[in-house]
């Protein structure tokens, strides 16, 4: 019997000393600290963009072609001695800024991420894109209009980063491939930006545009502006003339409405009117009235008015 107590005994230690490493763990594991929550510390980071190319400008779709390069510079103690010689490190090896374009649609890069580290610790990263922006602008004063379009850039690290701008890295190519805008020189803007989830810290690259009217005042206004003259010599015809005053008048609606027809390729399709379709629409109001002229005083003419019709 006292074997077997003893037996009963050393079992329940056995199972009583076993029982701790196999049940599972109580307590939550310990929250992830941020690499910001730790450290406490601000990376101060140096941003130049410069522009390469404004290929298409699209105020109806809301979009910008753009060719640009981003270059960022940093300090890290980290690196300070770690090569005797300029070294290219892969972006993902080191701490690096993570940037990303808030209104980049279909941006592509064009380079490695790869980062230039110096022996004093200074890293460079340049980076370059092409692709399409988007850009919600108001172009109600089409053809006239001008605007600032933009491209912003955030920090998704969690080292918390404060940007400055790069004067000496930034700008741009005097020559650019658009040739319906004149385009003005770019310039950064810092400041933190609202993703809608979080605000982050970032810049916003400006550039300020402004349509080129040319094309449309020999395309559209003057020939336009030429119809609506045609149409107003109906007043030096005389009124007993109905045939010619109904010929000119007619002439000139047909012709307005042929050249609306033909406007359609190149006015923009938005929901709201711009300058030039109000001007369009006066212009054929225009027609419209003088030819509500002629009918009107070769109807006089006819009924033996002709005084009144050529006073109207």
């Amino acid at each position: 019997m006292r074997r077997i107590s003893r037996a009963l005994v050393i079992c329940v230690l056995a199972v009583g000393m076993l029982a701790p490493s196999t049940a599972f763990p109580q307590d939550s594991p310990p929250t992830r600290q941020s690499v910001r929550d730790t450290a406490g510390e601000t990376r101060m980071v140096s941003a130049g963009v410069y522009l390469i190319d404004v290929l298409r400008i699209d105020g109806a779709a809301q979009t910008m072609t753009v060719d640009f390069s981003l270059t960022l510079t940093w300090h890290d103690d980290a690196l300070v001695g770690r090569w005797d010689d300029v070294q290219e490190v892969d972006a993902s090896a080191i701490w690096a800024p993570e940037i990303q374009i808030v209104n980049g649609v279909a941006l592509v890069k064009t380079r490695p991420d790869v980062v230039e580290v110096w022996p004093d610790g200074t890293a460079f990263y340049p980076q370059r894109y092409v692709g399409e922006l988007s850009i919600p602008v108001d172009i109600s004063d089409f053809p006239l209009d001008s605007h600032v379009l933009w491209i912003d850039f955030i920090s998704v690290n969690r080292i918390e980063v404060e940007f400055v701008p790069d004067e000496e890295g930034t700008g741009q190519r005097e020559s650019l491939a658009v040739a319906d805008w004149a385009i003005g020189r770019g310039s950064i803007r810092v400041a933190s930006l609202d993703t809608g989830f979080d605000t982050l810290p970032g810049f916003t690259y400006e550039l300020p545009a402004r349509r080129l009217v040319g094309y449309y005042l020999w395309r559209v206004i003057f020939p336009l502006a030429m119809i609506v003259f045609m149409s107003w010599t109906v007043f030096w015809i005389d009124p007993a003339r109905i045939e010619a005053q109904l010929a000119v008048g007619a002439t000139s609606m047909l012709t307005m409405i042929t050249f609306r027809f033909t406007l359609g390729a190149i006015m923009p399709r938005i929901s709201y009117q711009t300058r030039l379709d109000v001007f369009i629409f006066v212009s054929t109001v225009f027609i419209f009235l003088a030819l509500v002229e002629s009918v009107t005083t070769s109807r006089l003419a006819g009924m033996g008015r002709e005084g009144l019709g050529l006073r109207i």
